[in-house]
């Protein structure tokens, strides 16, 4: 427990491993999450509500479908984002399953912590107002930005300002809305692109993940094409 701006709230860390050139797992970071008492206190009323989402929890990230080694660590990886409210850039080529990722990620997110009325948005970032970024901005959801370096100037400006905004939210009872950028492009290309801002693509790249060609996936080809 600790005392913010004369707030008690729940501070929890965990570190997140990932495997090395020689297979050891070495720690690559940690996630720190702090949660408030109303929104704990809401997301116990959920379990009451719906005891049986527990039952759900465990691994759909796993190796069912997924045997590459490549898609492995990328999965462990993701895993942290799980307990994290950051932004998140997901880089990839086309097709490469970068929506099926996120969709994944948020079923596990939603069961996990209980927000049972939060909701997948996504739109497209070339074909984005301000007046509909401002919009779904207020969802209390995950919103996901295809193509996101292809939005306005304006909306640009408007979604970096409202990000940067974001550390004063955390503590609130509802779930941050969380904005998840894709792309095509890889990170090293998005940031020396002349009309993306920089201060947006460092806000969503806080946490990045880059999903591998199916070239370099030849193990998860046959599971992918046994679910078409």
């Amino acid at each position: 427990r600790i005392r913010l701006n004369g707030q008690l709230l729940l501070l929890e860390m965990q570190p997140f491993f990932v495997s090395n050139e020689t297979e050891a797992l070495v720690c690559a970071g940690g996630v720190i999450h702090i949660r408030s008492a109303q929104r704990l206190e809401r997301q116990t009323s959920c379990l009451r509500k719906a005891p049986a989402a527990l039952s759900s929890l465990g691994n759909p990230l796993g190796d069912k479908v997924v045997k590459s080694p490549t898609m492995l660590k990328l999965f462990k990886v993701a895993q942290a984002y799980l307990e994290n409210d950051t932004p998140m850039l997901v880089t990839g080529e086309l097709a490469t399953g970068k929506k099926h990722i996120v969709q994944t990620l948020f079923n596990e997110w939603k069961t996990r912590h209980l927000e049972l009325d939060a909701r997948l948005g996504q739109v497209s970032g070339s074909l984005l107002t301000v007046d509909q970024l401002t919009e779904v901005l207020k969802t209390n959801a995950w919103v996901v930005v295809e193509d996101f370096e292809r939005m306005s100037k304006p909306c640009q400006i408007f979604l970096a300002r409202w990000l940067a905004e974001q550390p004063e939210k955390l503590y609130q009872e509802e779930s941050p809305t969380r904005v998840i950028a894709l792309s095509r492009m890889r990170a090293s290309e998005l940031a020396h692109m002349p009309d993306l801002l920089p201060e947006l693509f460092y806000s969503v790249n806080s946490f990045q993940m880059d999903v591998p060609p199916l070239r370099q996936r030849r193990e998860d080809l046959s599971n992918i094409v046994k679910g078409l």
